[in-house]
């Protein structure tokens, strides 16, 4: 029998950046690896192996119980970001100490943690969740610029970037989507709010509950508008652990934490620290290393020991050691700080500092050693200093991954809401969610920006935009030019418009009109549907109108037939109707849309759809028009006059759940004078 604990230690990751943390807790257990291939220089440190994939969770709860049948096992632990749901259940599985999968789900997504801290008055960044472009657009107008995009549920700075006007949104979407497609628990992008200040973060310990902020990392951040951490160092003495200590243990006791070692990040804003997320595992970029040289806090061996459900080793500030210590990223051949160990990053207490090595294409070499100089006591922090001229060395880097494909839109269901009958109650800049759609606005104030969200299905499809910096016509077309949107600020209502031409110099084939206030989810989604049937060619086709209305009757609007056959739906609030001509000619519309119009502001809209219009884009636009799915907006949008009829909420710090929606049973409505339920308007 070995006559220490034996720990099991799940994904160890590099040697370079994590080596340090096996060789910790080896000094003090003995060590069984689960970890993805054969161990190469794990091998100094472990007793035992089980190749698995740790993000197969049967496969390493396999493994697990493989491991469990040969020793004795004390706890497990991780430092794998990617992994802590995982192991969460592994450790369950195994009957051994750990937080709740559920916690760790919840550190693992930035807009859960976001909904945790504003309930228990953890200061943090506004935030919405965004699935689409326009969802973006809305909630950065919503939020106010500039805007910081990240994926939900990802880590390593992979994918944020930050949107200081409306311009930047569709790439800073991109760039947050590509690496949201590649979590394990969610695609969604998270808007947030743009804090303004230098970043730290705060290096905790939690045991049964008690958490205790031991060390403060000062960073130093790359080039805007990314957020790559290219420089870390901490100070023994940093006056500002008393103050953004309890922030700290605040954010780690919202979301559940009982155990283990933390790295809670935040802003110094002028309103006072501002958490940006907690991540519950030993920072990465050596930062753990940091902390013991200045403040002889081992991180590693306190995980292992909370692990094994053992007091940790003195976490206090009074363990604290005079001195600091700094990352320093490795410097171009012959330089006094070079190093040939595999990409490892030399460490030194009281070091010198490097003066490039960060993100630049020409590299500065380190000047000779000098001292570390602490903060004055009780002296603000300044603002990172630009690459180039850190006080400390880089430490990490930032990949890129490809665009995903398009999203479809589909329903979606959102949780109870509640009936405010005066808008009067939020302020005009407030956020809420607001439904009936219909009568929520236009949504996007500016024209060009409206222009290129609506439009992003076809953009994405390679249609090409003329946007002209007046206020013009704005333009988009189809490669062969016979398909043509166009949003026009200087008409009479200045509206949207899209036609089909079978000659480009002919009258269009068919036309589909929106007025301006109509809102912007419903003309999306009617471009999406757009590019899907020009991509299938099928942009002539006839089909059953039923796809029509059946969302409407679904969605409870009431249904009437006059004596010609004209079918008239009508919504629950009377305010919409959607009017279906039996035998529409060539100067009246096959449908048409009107919504409140006997009320002025932004609620009221039109829409028209000629003869042609294909009925599978009219469904794509009636099926948005009945979806209960709330939309943001700014309280100060929406009609004061119509807000009893609104069902509204204060917009959560991140956008509620989303799943996909059951499709509700078809309901086909009741026959018109002369016509079968099944007959083609």
């Amino acid at each position: 029998m070995p006559s220490r604990p034996t720990v099991l230690v799940v994904a160890p990751a590099d040697e370079a950046l994590r080596g340090y943390c096996l060789d910790s807790v080896a000094a003090a257990y003995d060590i069984v690896l689960i970890t993805h291939s054969a161990p190469t220089w794990e091998r100094r440190c472990i007793r035992d192996v089980e190749i698995a994939d740790p993000a197969d969770e049967t496969a390493l709860l396999t493994a697990g119980e493989a491991l469990a049948a040969r020793h004795t096992l004390d706890g497990v632990v991780t430092w794998s970001e990617w992994d802590l749901v995982n192991v969460a259940r592994l450790a369950e599985h195994l009957g051994l100490r750990t937080n709740t999968p559920q916690v760790m789900r919840h550190c693992r997504d930035k807009a859960a943690q976001r909904s945790l801290f504003a309930r228990h008055r953890v200061p943090s960044a506004k935030a919405m969740t965004a699935h689409t472009l326009l969802e973006a657009a809305l909630a950065a107008e919503t939020i106010g610029y500039p805007v910081v995009l990240k994926p939900a549920a990802y880590a390593a700075s992979i994918g944020v970037s930050r949107a200081a006007r409306a311009e930047d949104l569709p790439g800073a979407f991109d760039f947050a989507r590509s690496g949201a497609e590649l979590s394990r628990e969610s695609p969604a992008v998270l808007v947030e709010e743009y804090l303004h200040g230098p970043e730290i973060s705060v290096e905790c310990v939690t045991h049964r509950g008690t958490t205790t902020a031991v060390a403060v990392t000062r960073k130093t951040l790359g080039p805007a508008p990314y957020f790559e951490e290219v420089a870390h160092s901490v100070d023994a003495n940093d006056s500002l652990l008393v103050q953004v200590g309890p922030v700290a243990t605040a954010a780690v006791r919202a979301l559940g934490i009982t155990d283990g070692v933390q790295h809670v990040e935040m802003r110094l804003t002028e309103a006072g620290p501002r958490l940006v997320e907690v991540n519950a595992r030993i920072a990465g970029d050596l930062i753990g290393h940091l902390v013991h040289l200045a403040m002889g806090v081992d991180l590693p061996r306190a995980a292992a020991d909370i692990a094994c459900g053992i007091a940790p080793a003195s976490p206090e500030p009074a363990a604290r050691r005079p001195g600091s210590a700094c990352s320093i990223r490795p410097c171009p051949a012959g330089s006094p700080h070079a190093t040939s160990a595999k990409g490892s990053w030399p460490l030194r207490r009281g070091c010198g500092r490097c003066t490039g090595c960060a993100r630049s294409a020409r590299p500065s070499l380190c000047r000779p050693p000098g001292p570390c100089t602490p903060p004055a006591s009780g002296s603000s922090p300044s603002p990172a200093p630009a690459p180039g001229r850190s006080p400390s060395a880089p430490a990490s880097s930032s990949t890129s991954s490809p665009s995903p494909p398009h999203r479809t839109h589909s329903a979606r269901t959102f949780r109870k809401q509640e009936l405010v009958p005066d808008l009067d109650s939020f302020g005009p800049d407030d956020p809420v969610l607001v439904s009936p759609r219909h009568l929520a606005g236009p949504g996007l104030e500016q024209p060009p920006l409206a222009a290129a969200l609506v439009w992003s299905s076809l953009t994405k499809a390679g249609w090409s935009t003329n946007t002209p910096d007046d206020w013009r016509p704005m333009l988009c077309a189809s490669p062969c030019q016979l398909v043509r949107a166009a949003r026009m600020p200087n008409s009479t209502d200045g509206g949207w418009k899209t036609a089909v031409y079978e000659d480009a110099l002919a009258a269009p084939w068919w036309t589909a009109v929106w007025s301006a206030e109509t809102p912007a989810e419903l003309i999306a989604d009617f471009h999406h549907a757009l590019a899907e049937a020009h991509a299938t060619g099928s942009l002539h086709s006839l089909t059953s109108a039923t796809a029509v209305y059946l969302p409407l009757l679904n969605a409870r609007w009431s249904h009437t037939v006059d004596e010609r056959g004209n079918q008239t739906f009508t919504s629950p609030d009377r305010f919409a109707t959607v009017t279906g001509q039996r035998r529409p000619s060539h100067v009246s519309d096959a449908w048409s849309m009107n919504v409140a119009p006997g009320t002025t502001g932004s609620c009221r809209w039109s829409a028209r759809f000629s003869k042609h219009v294909p009925n599978t884009l009219v469904a794509a636009f009636t099926t948005s028009l009945a979806d209960a799915t709330p939309v943001y907006r700014r309280a100060g949008t929406l009609p004061k006059e119509l807000g009893s009829y609104l069902v509204t909420e204060p917009a959560p710090p991140c956008a509620p759940g989303r799943s996909e929606a059951a499709s509700p049973a078809p309901v086909r409505p009741p026959a018109g004078p002369g016509q079968s339920a099944a007959r083609r308007l």
